[in-house]
């Protein structure tokens, strides 16, 4: 579960990026707070990417993955999910308002639908729904800038950069019991007065004042947070 408090960018303190620079709090999100992030493509020939290690997802669930973009000069944004040889994908076109392409690969990994809808202000929230297996090794959370509308291989798209830009906000995921954004690892405050079960077995427990230590992944590890403050 997540509530308005939590950083909802990628934040470059707590995502990585590959031939690709992430900028925070550089526009206004479409909540009119100066939460975005700009994402820049750089120069580089290959994909350009801002990820996160390990996302927690209800495997085996269908959940919805989504976040919100602008074109700034950069038209085309990705969502992806990969793992080992593994992905599942979406692609959209940010001048036009349409999803441009959606791609999945591996054994128990599919994309059954998508859609964007205009968010006012030249931002589109985009969703790819999805149902994907436990990873079984380490996976990653993408968010990634196109030159093209079509997904190549690892759900991605390689080109040489050119400094071209769009904003990224709120990369969250939806689930039938649960919603939380893919932003592991921070500090976040959580308004409970019972345990909260959220999908894949993870569960957040804790007395009012006292900080919490972590959950219990889908794959039976434990992703810690620096603090949780529960507001009972």
């Amino acid at each position: 579960a997540y509530d308005s408090s939590e950083t909802v960018q990628p934040d470059p303190s707590l995502w990585s990026t590959y031939l690709a620079t992430v900028t925070a709090n550089s526009a206004t999100a479409p909540d009119a707070t100066n939460t975005a992030a700009l994402i820049d493509d750089g120069a580089s020939n290959d994909s350009h990417q801002v990820y996160i290690n390990n996302p927690i997802y209800p495997a085996d669930t269908p959940f919805r993955l989504k976040c919100w973009f602008k074109d700034v000069d950069r038209r085309y944004a990705v969502m992806t999910i990969y793992t080992s040889g593994k992905w599942v994908a979406g692609l959209f076109d940010l001048q036009a308002g349409t999803v441009a392409d959606t791609d999945y690969s591996g054994a128990d990994w599919s994309v059954t639908g998508s859609g964007i809808s205009s968010a006012g202000s030249g931002w589109y929230e985009c969703w790819i729904d999805v149902t994907i297996s436990a990873a079984g090794g380490t996976s990653y959370l993408i968010i990634s800038p196109s030159n093209s509308t079509t997904i190549g291989s690892g759900g991605l798209v390689s080109y040489t950069g050119s400094n071209k830009q769009f904003l990224a906000w709120h990369p969250t995921i939806v689930s039938d019991t649960a919603s939380y954004q893919f932003v592991a690892r921070q500090d976040f405050t959580a308004d409970v007065t019972n345990a909260i079960s959220v999908p894949g077995g993870a569960k957040l427990s804790a007395t009012a004042g006292i900080g919490w230590s972590g959950m219990l992944g889908t794959d039976g590890t434990t992703t810690n947070f620096t603090t949780c403050t529960i507001n009972a």
